[in-house]
């Protein structure tokens, strides 16, 4: 199937390119790089992040220890609270079924 000619510019495009698009070590945007070695989208986050540091810092390298031990120690107690959830709901859209479950308990 051939390409669209709007798919053909975007390629091309693509392939022109020296350095592929990079994500700024201050904040989540992307940017297109210009040198091999620039970091930072633009002036402003490259001098907040020499003074502040990065906006993420520690948090940055440590993150998905820190999700996963978050999951760990509250998983269960929020897989419990969906299950609820999930009969409170049931029971809303069928409220005449609810009550026939409850009067056989």
């Amino acid at each position: 199937m051939p390409l669209s000619p709007q798919r053909r510019r975007q390629l091309r495009a693509m392939d022109e390119r020296k350095y592929p698009r990079k994500r700024c070590a201050n904040c989540p945007r992307f940017f297109e790089q210009r040198v091999s070695n620039k970091r930072f989208c633009s002036d402003a986050c490259r001098k907040e992040y020499f003074h502040y540091g990065a906006a993420f810092g520690p948090l940055k390298e440590k993150l998905e220890a820190l999700v996963s031990q978050w999951l760990r120690e509250h998983g269960v107690k929020l897989e419990t609270r969906l299950q609820k959830l999930e009969r409170d709901l049931a029971d809303i859209r069928d409220p005449i079924a609810a009550e026939e479950k409850r009067n056989a308990r």
